[in-house]
């Protein structure tokens, strides 16, 4: 408890039983049930149902609680055998804390390499920052160099989060935060509400970069878990607005690209973009349509397509993606360049003017990825938004 320290909020009884466990320490299934020797870790709700089930318990037991458990009251006081250790912290950094300090307690010896990859200083640093509590530039530095932490300028950040239907309990943490740190030698690894954070300070510049997929990958389809790639950064205050754009191009990647698993930020960067466009939209305009976001020219091909069954948009999407290429656009689109031809002539015809003047085609570029956002990730018919609501689903 003494490890715990500003994060412990209630005890019941008075003193520390760690010393009395022997077997080890468990996450709180609330599908399982509770047997003595053991240290449960487990969310308030989770020890609650428990309880439900096991409401006479034999012989004592620990549960270090994330979160208050407000049941417990004069009409259903703490069982006599429970001993009760309540926190503030997410269920994952007590369940890492927590075993740091029964190896401490228990063991009377620092942990062995390779039992918890986690790095305290650095956890304790990234939860502050990713909750605004350190908000600082020079206070972060102050601390880095306190704690004998790496100052170097550029890092790239990674995450790896779970699907929300994966038990918690069913993870092996420390597993994944030592896999993590093998395939990430020059990194510092941490929690954060139920994922996995990653430092890398090797921070690989080049735009082509990509991770070690093949070792990565079986780990995400094992535990069902996704892993976002962010951007290079220089400064650690910046942390949080780069854990914001992982988890959304993770979100994004999931919806648009399923069977991937592994997404990197700037191939999804734009639809938050487009997002950030409605939210402004919302407060400027009133609307959360995206299709205001469109320029004439789109929603013109837009309601052609849909009288006449034609792709006259997806053909120019495909070709502004491909930098107005026509071999490549006709190889990705599998059609001969004569035909593409004939679809840009039609193109052009229907928009009333000509290709080629690059605030045009700037335009037409987001207006594109609009109607990606549409389609792929709010899964909806813009013309059918545009008629009949102003708010989408």
């Amino acid at each position: 408890m003494q490890h715990l320290n500003k994060n412990l909020v209630n005890t019941h009884p008075s003193k520390d039983p760690v010393s009395y466990l022997s077997r080890g320490i468990k996450l709180l299934d609330k599908k399982d049930h509770i047997h003595d020797g053991y240290l449960y870790v487990g969310k308030a709700n989770d020890l609650k149902a428990v309880l439900s089930k096991d409401s006479e318990i034999a012989k004592p037991i620990c549960v270090v609680s994330a979160g208050r458990c407000e049941f417990f009251n004069d009409k259903n006081p703490i069982p006599e055998q429970l001993f009760l250790i309540e926190t503030n912290l997410d269920l994952i950094p007590l369940y890492n804390l927590t075993q740091d300090c029964y190896h401490r307690t228990v063991n009377q010896k620092p942990t062995k390499p390779g039992e918890l990859f986690l790095n305290n200083a650095f956890q304790n640093l990234l939860t502050d920052i990713l909750d605004s509590r350190v908000t600082d530039s020079d206070e972060i530095k102050k601390y880095l160099v306190k704690n004998n932490l790496d100052t170097s300028s550029y890092f790239r950040l990674y995450a790896l989060r779970f699907n929300s239907t994966t038990h918690t309990g069913s993870i092996a943490w420390n597993y994944l935060l030592s896999t993590m740190q093998q395939i990430f030698p020059s990194s510092y690894t941490a929690t954060y509400s139920d994922a996995i954070v990653i430092l890398d300070r090797n921070a690989n510049k080049n735009p082509n970069f990509k991770v070690n997929e093949e070792a990565i990958r079986p780990l995400l389809e094992q535990y069902d878990g996704y892993f976002g790639v962010g951007n290079i950064c220089g400064h650690l205050v910046s942390i949080p607005a780069v854990y914001s754009q992982i988890m959304a191009g993770i979100n994004y990647g999931i919806e648009i690209d399923p069977k991937e698993r592994i997404y990197y930020y700037e191939d999804y960067a734009m639809y938050q973009l487009v997002e950030l466009a409605l939210e402004a939209a919302n407060r400027g305009m009133h609307t959360r349509n995206p299709i205001h976001l469109m320029n004439n020219e789109a929603v013109s091909l837009l309601e052609h397509d849909a009288r006449h069954n034609d792709n006259l948009l997806s053909v120019l999407d495909c070709y502004l993606l491909h930098n107005c290429n026509l071999k490549e656009t006709s190889d990705a689109l599998f059609i001969h360049r004569n035909t593409l031809r004939n679809k840009l002539d039609k193109i052009e015809q229907v928009m009333g003017c000509q290709l080629g003047n690059p605030n045009l085609e700037e335009r037409l570029r987001f207006s594109c990825t609009t109607y990606r956002y549409m389609t792929k990730v709010l899964k909806a018919d813009p013309l059918k938004l545009r008629r009949n609501s102003e708010q989408p689903d």
